[in-house]
């Protein structure tokens, strides 16, 4: 009689462990296997043997391993974010000007550029302009218009002599001497003090640039102003023996000692010496007639 035999499955003991998973931030969706398990931080209890885990969180980089359960375990994994790319569209006025991304050229606007989140500096400059410049946090699309403002040129004024009233294209600034930030380009400059004569001149002022300019006063000759009426009028007048036309006039002579004498036809010669000093005078004749 043969020995009997019989054929036994050896069925493999399937132990269970723990696994638990923290990450930070904390709320991501946790996969093992593809099977969705939960949101982190959590702890599931899984069958032993080899575990794909992959953990999704918006904003942040897929985090994904694969490892073998062969004992409770606990992992605590730090999430990548998410770089992502923006547009950045910089305009000026005027247009064509220089930009700048941190430092480095990238073009002329209009400029529309793709760059990386983060933080940038943004220059913009522009011959005979002040530079523009701004900080952007490129967390979305951005738009940066910059508005370019003239360089100024710095005049100074002096004169001879001094503490002269300036005026610049009419606009009084101060008194001479003085140095005064313009516009760029073409300006009239006007001195006036009392007793000198008016005088002015014009300077063309480049960008950015320093200049001076100075004006000498001619100091004004003392006037006597005299206005010379009669009754009747239209007589010739006649000033220390110089014809000056016809009164009514006004004449104007250095300060100082003058005979007057007026003559018309029919009537009697009037005469008057005396002293004109500077300023405005009045001399009236009447005028008596002969018979």
């Amino acid at each position: 009689m043969s020995p009997l035999k019989k054929e036994l499955t050896l069925t493999p003991v399937v132990k269970n462990y723990q696994l638990s998973v923290i990450t930070s931030p904390s709320g991501a969706d946790v996969y093992v296997n593809n099977a969705y398990v939960g949101r982190s931080p959590l702890n599931v209890t899984l069958e032993g043997g080899t575990k794909n885990l992959r953990i999704e969180r918006s904003g942040y980089e897929t985090y994904s391993e694969t490892f073998v359960l062969d004992r409770s375990i606990s992992k605590s994994i730090t999430l990548t974010p998410q770089v992502r790319d923006y547009k950045l569209n910089v305009t000026s006025s005027p247009s064509n000007a220089l930009v700048y991304i941190n430092g480095t050229y990238q073009g002329r606007t209009p400029l529309n550029l793709t760059l990386r989140e983060g933080s940038y500096t943004v220059r913009v400059t522009a011959d005979g302009y002040e530079d523009f410049s701004t900080s952007v946090s490129l967390d979305r699309d951005r738009q940066v218009s910059a508005t370019l403002y003239a360089k100024k040129a710095r005049l100074t004024v002096e004169t001879e002599p001094t503490n002269a009233s300036v005026f610049v294209d009419n606009v009084y600034v101060g008194r001479s001497p003085l140095s005064i930030d313009l516009d760029a380009g073409r300006h009239t400059i006007r001195v006036e003090k009392s007793g000198y004569i008016t005088d002015s001149k014009d300077v063309n002022l480049a960008a950015g640039t320093s200049s001076s300019t100075k004006i000498t006063l001619i100091e004004e000759r003392p006037i006597a102003r005299i206005t010379i009426s009669s009754d009747p009028k239209n007589a010739r007048i006649f000033i220390n023996g110089r014809d000056y036309g016809r009164s009514n006039t006004v004449v104007e002579l250095d300060p100082g000692y003058y005979e007057v004498v007026l003559v018309l036809d029919g009537y009697r010669v009037s005469v008057t010496y005396r002293y004109f000093g500077k300023g405005d005078h009045n001399l009236s004749f009447n005028l008596s007639k002969i018979y």
